[in-house]
């Protein structure tokens, strides 16, 4: 609407860009054609925009794995824009994505110091702390998030492992049941840290049974083929693993690179 009203509006369009590089799982790729041609148009009009090169960083991260692109455009949003806790926020994503462990934690710590009262700033925090091994503070910072923030449902990835890795089974169980009543149906998040929970708990038989329930909704659409491979090889099945995670490769999926639930090193070690 606003660039409607002023096609020139650069702080518009640089808006537009981002929420485009936000796309839905539906028709995904057009939305990040849009995004990326959005983005682009932003810098030609303002090649300091850093919010632009952000949403190149982030697209070519987390969708398009052009890494030599991503890293350029990461590294100049960052240089643009070092006080701004989206930018740093993002890049963290990108340092996720690429293993770099030590500027990862740096820039999500960052992130939150810029902007404390933003949830997924903590949440993202999360993520790297359990990625580190550290799983009291990603506790807590999954904590900080869900009080800002009740009803997001991304922490509950890490909040539902980091419990399972160190054995408090009760309350991981409190985190699983209260994660059904805030998240939505179509995400199949609920079966997912279902799986989760009865792996950490060495229950097999019920991880397959939870496993079996996201199938359907894989061969639809709805969830996420590599994460169902990783479960089957956890679950011991490596052939049915394989299947699984190549689909989920060929899609390009995001939880290959960003992913917390996806052990690489785990799939590398598969003879």
């Amino acid at each position: 609407a606003a660039l409607a009203l002023d096609p020139d509006f650069v702080p518009a369009r640089a808006g537009l860009a981002r929420t485009l590089s936000l796309a839905p799982l539906n028709d995904r790729r057009s939305w990040l054609e849009a995004a990326e041609r959005e983005a682009n148009r932003v810098i030609v009009a303002e090649p300091a925009n850093a919010e632009a090169w952000s949403v190149l960083g982030y697209i070519n991260t987390i969708y398009f794995w052009r890494w030599r692109e991503a890293a350029e455009a990461t590294d100049r949003a960052l240089a643009l824009a070092p006080n701004d806790s989206e930018v740093v926020n993002f890049a963290g994503d990108y340092y996720h994505a690429t293993r770099d462990v030590a500027r990862m934690l740096a820039t999500e710590r960052r992130a939150v110091e810029l902007n404390p009262l933003h949830a997924i700033k903590h949440s993202d925090l999360a993520f790297a702390q359990f990625v580190l091994g550290d799983h009291e503070a990603a506790i807590r910072h999954v904590r900080d998030a869900l009080a800002l923030d009740p009803a997001l449902d991304a922490p509950y990835d890490p909040l539902v492992m980091s419990l399972g890795a160190l054995r408090r089974f009760d309350e991981m169980r409190s985190a699983i049941a209260l994660a059904r009543t805030h998240t939505r149906p179509q995400d199949h998040r609920y079966p997912w840290l279902s799986v989760c929970g009865a792996l950490a708990e060495g229950q097999r038989d019920e991880a397959m049974r939870f496993v079996a329930q996201l199938v359907s909704p894989a061969e639809k659409g709805e969830h996420s083929f590599a994460r169902l491979g990783y479960h089957y090889l956890l679950l011991g099945d490596s052939d049915e693993g394989i299947k699984w995670l190549e689909r989920g490769y060929d899609r390009r999926e995001t939880v290959l690179v960003f992913g917390v639930a996806i052990d690489l090193g785990k799939i590398a070690a598969d003879p």
